[in-house]
Formats: C-alpha cells, sequence, structure tokens
C-alpha cells in the first residue's frame, strides 16, 4: 500500500500545497496513492509524543511505501528522521521525498 504522510507544522507548506507536490511527483513516478495521513502539530514534539505518528508507522507492512512532501515532515530532528528512515528499511518500506525527488529503500545507496 503506498501512504501519502502529510504533517502540518508552522513555517512550512500547507496540507494543499503538499498534497499537490506529492501528487505531481506521484504521477511522474506511476505510484497511486492508496491512502492519505494527515497529522496536525502546532509544535514539533518528539515522537514518543506523537502517538498517531507512531501507530501509523508501526502499522505499516513490508513493501508498503510512503510518500512525503519533505523529509522533514516526519520530524525536525535528525535523530528522529534517521530512526524513522532505519525502522523502514528494517522492515522493508520504502520512504519517497516528492521536493527531492529521492527515494529511500534497502537498495539505495547511501
Amino acid at each position: 500500500m503506498t501512504y501519502a504522510y502529510l504533517r502540518q507544522l508552522l513555517g512550512k507548506r500547507n496540507i494543499a500545497q503538499q498534497q499537490s507536490v506529492i501528487l505531481s511527483f506521484s504521477l511522474g513516478q506511476g505510484l497511486s496513492i492508496d491512502k492519505e495521513v494527515f497529522e496536525y502539530s502546532n509544535k514539533n514534539r518528539s515522537i514518543e509524543e506523537r502517538e498517531q505518528f507512531e501507530k501509523f508507522i508501526h502499522g505499516l507492512k513490508e513493501g508498503d511505501a510512503i510518500v512525503v512532501d519533505e523529509i522533514w515532515m516526519l520530524s525536525e530532528k535528525v535523530d528522529e528522521i534517521v530512526k524513522v528512515i532505519n525502522c523502514m528499511l528494517s522492515r522493508g518500506i520504502t520512504l519517497y521525498s516528492a521536493s527531492s525527488q529521492t527515494v529511500i529503500n534497502a537498495q539505495s545507496l547511501i
């Protein structure tokens, strides 16, 4: 299943702008978005405080994919982004960053 993950943060693109970027990227990549997941947050909280996000990540299965506008939508903290990406890679989940036209999966060369 392919998910579009959209998170509203102050100073970042709003949800509609993120949807537009993700849709354009997905069409160009031949991806079909099966479900959109939204998170609204007025402050940058740690992953442990973002129960909805943790539940979403832990519910993903091998072969699933997430499309985000920017990697920073996962977290604004680099150490947390690294943890999330490592979790995804170890479970066979692909991450697409639409703005940077990046694909991160187990086959990616980093």
